[in-house]
């Protein structure tokens, strides 16, 4: 099983630079990323403004995708954006599926 990504960060730092992130990341994603992260222009992105960062799928419709940040905001992105970018699913959920209930 793959460790968070905060512990694969380098302990006992106050902040995140670009070498932590290649750990887990290729290039060419911290490229991209980097700038969107708050601090990323300076290279050196607190653990605060990392988590920020990360968001959970929360919903996926057929035009948007709906993720959900850390403090319960909600933040809609389109799908044609999305397609653009690099996604990677750290945690894969078990495969889950509706019971089928018949009467007798």
């Amino acid at each position: 099983m793959e460790k968070p990504v905060s512990r694969r960060i380098r302990p006992r730092k106050s902040y995140i630079e670009k070498d932590d992130l290649l750990r887990f990341m290729i290039k060419e994603e911290v490229d991209l990323v980097l700038p969107l992260i708050e601090g990323g222009e300076t290279g050196k992105i607190t653990r605060n403004a990392f988590t920020e960062w990360v968001l959970l799928v929360e919903e996926i419709d057929l035009l948007t995708t709906k993720f959900l940040k850390l403090d319960n905001e909600k933040v809609f992105y389109p799908n044609a954006t999305l397609i653009s970018k690099p996604i990677s699913n750290y945690y894969r959920s078990p495969d889950m599926g509706d019971p089928l209930y018949t009467k007798r």
